[in-house]
């Protein structure tokens, strides 16, 4: 689910900028802010399954990248979908640590 949340805009992306007159080129530096927190977010993910139980951790996962899908869909402007996006970074991170251990 997280690689695939990501993974939506680098798709979605030519058609996005289309509709803003821009070029795709334009919108991929905003999603630095994902694959950085999806990186360094897995740190503090996987010692919050630790201490929290891998259930509530996953269920924060699947509510927080539900949110961040809508926020990323009702961006209007570029600066907001370089949060929505850092924002499902932040949230896919959980994945990794706590969702493929066992």
């Amino acid at each position: 689910m997280d690689h695939l949340f990501l993974l939506i805009f680098a798709t979605a992306v030519s058609a996005i900028a289309a509709e803003w007159g821009m070029v795709w080129q334009d919108l991929m530096p905003y999603t630095v802010g994902a694959f950085v927190l999806f990186g360094l977010g897995s740190l503090p993910a996987g010692r919050l399954g630790a201490l929290w139980g891998r259930r509530a951790m996953m269920v924060i996962f699947f509510l927080g990248l539900g949110a961040a899908g809508l926020l990323v869909a009702a961006a209007q402007r570029p600066w907001q979908l370089a949060v929505a996006l850092t924002v499902m970074g932040a949230f896919a991170a959980i994945y990794p640590p706590v969702g493929a251990s066992r």
